[in-house]
């Protein structure tokens, strides 16, 4: 009887978890729908490595995966309507400061391949979308 007591409440406390988990996602999602732009960017914390002026592309580098393949393609559309852009799977911040911290959560809660533009990101987005949002800050 104590075996079953215990896997109860181990599941229970699994369970937990991930409600938890699930809750805090969907507070999240609420908050950047407020936040977004037209294109649906919300503002972010650039990381240190994102060039000025540049299109960055964040997803896993020289990977097959369905997340690469998105964001190569994007980098290389981006690049044939004379966008400049570029590709990482890095997104650093050397030092944090109180006021960068929403800005980073809100970064760290986007979903690859996720895009940066300026002080904007989204997840996933179309290319008439990132293409709109470049424009947007760069006629």
């Amino acid at each position: 009887m104590t075996g079953r007591m215990v896997l109860a409440a181990v599941g229970a406390a699994m369970l937990s978890v991930h409600l938890w988990h699930a809750h805090q996602h969907t507070v999240m999602e609420r908050e950047l729908e407020t936040i977004s732009d037209d294109q649906g960017f919300v503002p972010v914390q650039m990381p240190d490595n994102a060039p000025p002026d540049k299109v960055m592309i964040l997803a896993p580098l020289h990977c097959s995966s369905e997340v690469a393949k998105r964001a190569d393609a994007l980098a290389q559309y981006l690049t044939e309507q004379g966008i400049p852009n570029v590709r990482s799977s890095t997104y650093m911040i050397s030092r944090v400061t109180p006021d960068m911290v929403p800005g980073i959560e809100r970064a760290h809660s986007l979903e690859p391949p996720v895009v940066l533009i300026d002080g904007h990101g989204k997840s996933n987005p179309s290319a008439d979308e990132v293409v709109d949002e470049y424009r947007t800050d760069h006629p």
